[in-house]
């Protein structure tokens, strides 16, 4: 199957979490693509879409709102499986797993969805803006990476079952996040 996955990276985690994802797809004999969202590449001859997004701010980054916006046609008829990294989700709270997984129901509108889950990313305090550095002192955030490419791999390997079993042709069930999340 030809898989685009199209991503959205403010420094670089979630871009290669995407390249991971695709890793396994490509073992698993699909035909993937990696591309970042501001590219804008057309998934028109592609058989199915991976869209992922870091999360700032409890939303997804504006580039892929753009994209989804831009191939919204396109995008309607084609299989589709999402995922988020937010670096907080490596605290383990479950509140902090499900608004990372609300922040993708933008892109979802109506359209199902093969899967649909959050990873854990990479927090760096040094990039955090001046102005929000002193809630940072307040909390328990700590740097550090804080991906699990086990968890990253499974979910990739799921996917990639998903699409082999022709899954992705009957379209998938509507999205729903915590049926499809890799805890």
């Amino acid at each position: 199957m030809k898989v685009l996955i199209v991503h959205a990276s403010r420094y670089g985690s979630t871009a290669e979490v995407a390249e991971q994802v695709g890793d396994v797809l490509r073992e698993s004999g699909h035909d993937v693509v990696v591309w970042a969202a501001h590219e804008t590449p057309s998934p028109r001859s592609y058989d199915a879409v991976v869209a992922g997004s870091a999360i700032y701010g409890g939303r997804i980054l504006g580039d892929l709102e753009k994209y989804f916006a831009k191939y919204r046609t396109e995008l309607a008829s084609k299989p589709l499986a999402l995922f988020a990294v937010a670096g907080k989700l490596g605290d383990g709270v479950d509140e902090h797993r499900r608004q990372a997984e609300a922040a993708l129901r933008p892109l979802v509108r109506g359209r199902t969805c093969l899967a649909q889950t959050a990873f854990a990313g990479v927090v760096d305090l040094r990039r955090v803006p001046w102005f929000l550095r002193p809630l940072t002192r307040l909390g328990t955030a700590q740097s550090g990476d804080f991906r699990k490419w086990d968890e990253i791999r499974a979910w990739a390997s799921a996917l990639s079952s998903q699409l082999g079993e022709g899954d992705a042709t009957r379209g998938g069930a509507a999205c729903d996040p915590m049926a499809h999340a890799v805890m």
